[in-house]
């Protein structure tokens, strides 16, 4: 088990990271909230808006299907950073993570702009997806899934939940995962996709992301063996 969080890592793995808001808000037009919110990111110089997929449905059937009640409508995108809105629901998403100290302020800019359609909040999240090509993951964890019958075992696709005090973190690993962007040729290999979350209204928003950043990143750090995590090239704080 690696028993230091590293500060960062010099061949870091991480092919998305994500946080999201859901909220309660108004109910009397959602879709314009949205739109509004969106449009309102555009005017301070942000990035530009699309709709998304979601909005080919009409507005009865978006609204009445609870599956579509935490789905974003539209999309701004900021320089490579994308935010998606929807009556409940705020995304911030980065392919190229830039590390947290980047991040960070872009979610708390982000936040500010929910104030006037947010009547409390219901769930924060914090997502990293990592992926390593060609490696099966499971070799390298500290937990292990034992196979219990006289069968060969081709592939694992495992989740636990972890709890610590009102957060949770789902951990969820494949060593059968398969992988393409933009149009790249599909590569194989083993993710870990780690969700922090707290479901209820945190006194304090920017307290609570920051709680969920080092949460995953310790439940990450923790579940894999120290010489994985050396192969990465981690960078410690006395370093």
């Amino acid at each position: 088990m690696a028993t230091r969080i590293p500060l960062k890592l010099n061949d870091p793995k991480l092919v998305s990271v994500s946080f999201e808001l859901r909220f309660e808000a108004d109910e009397t037009y959602p879709d314009i909230a949205a739109l509004n919110l969106a449009n309102t990111l555009v005017q301070q110089g942000h990035g530009s808006l699309f709709q998304l997929p979601i909005m080919q449905l009409p507005p009865v059937a978006r609204n009445s299907d609870p599956n579509f009640r935490y789905t974003p409508l539209f999309g701004v995108n900021m320089n490579g950073t994308v935010v998606q809105v929807g009556p409940r629901v705020l995304v911030v998403t980065e392919e190229k993570y830039p590390g947290w100290k980047e991040f960070h302020p872009i979610i708390t800019n982000v936040l500010e702009y929910t104030k006037g359609i947010r009547k409390k909040t219901e769930r924060v999240g914090f997502r990293t997806i990592n992926f390593f090509e060609s490696q099966d993951i499971e070799n390298n964890l500290i937990t292990t899934i034992h196979n219990g019958l006289d069968l060969e075992k081709t592939a694992c696709n495992f989740s636990l939940v972890y709890k610590n005090g009102d957060f949770r973190a789902r951990y969820s690993f494949s060593n059968d995962a398969k992988m393409s962007k933009n149009g790249q040729p599909e590569k194989k290999g083993s993710f870990v996709d780690i969700d922090s979350f707290f479901e209820g209204n945190p006194s304090d928003n920017d307290e609570c992301v920051n709680m969920l950043h080092d949460l995953g990143k310790k439940v990450f750090f923790e579940s894999l063996k120290q010489e994985f995590v050396d192969a990465m090239g981690p960078v410690y704080d006395a370093d």
